[in-house]
């Protein structure tokens, strides 16, 4: 799945598969929802780490990368991969986060 979160706007929009691996609605995921909304997807064991990793991407700007369990909309937590990139304009403020997340388990699955 791919994401975009405009930092300015606090919106991410995502596809398809981003919506399935996080357990959300495919429309809001097109029509965009702040980070929060995303966030709350992931294990509660698992956010304080992947919240320092995010923080200090936007902070520095650069690549992220994470593994973690995100719940899907059967309620049942699995790993995902997240890798992106955080770019910030001439003044050093972030402004925009794109990456790709790839369902762990769907590939060692088989589907």
């Amino acid at each position: 799945g791919t994401w975009i979160w405009n930092i300015p706007t606090d919106t991410v929009t995502a596809d398809e598969r981003f919506a399935r691996a996080f357990g959300l609605s495919v429309d809001r995921c097109h029509k965009g929802m702040p980070i929060a909304a995303a966030a709350a997807s992931i294990h509660p064991e698992d956010w304080d780490r992947v919240q320092l990793q995010i923080n200090k991407t936007v902070k520095e700007g650069g690549t992220f990368r994470a593994e973690y369990r995100s719940r899907h909309a059967d309620g049942c937590y699995r790993w995902v991969e997240a890798s992106g990139y955080c770019e910030h304009d001439d003044q050093g403020q972030a402004i925009r986060f794109p990456g790709v997340l790839i369902d762990i388990e769907r590939i060692l699955r088989g589907r």
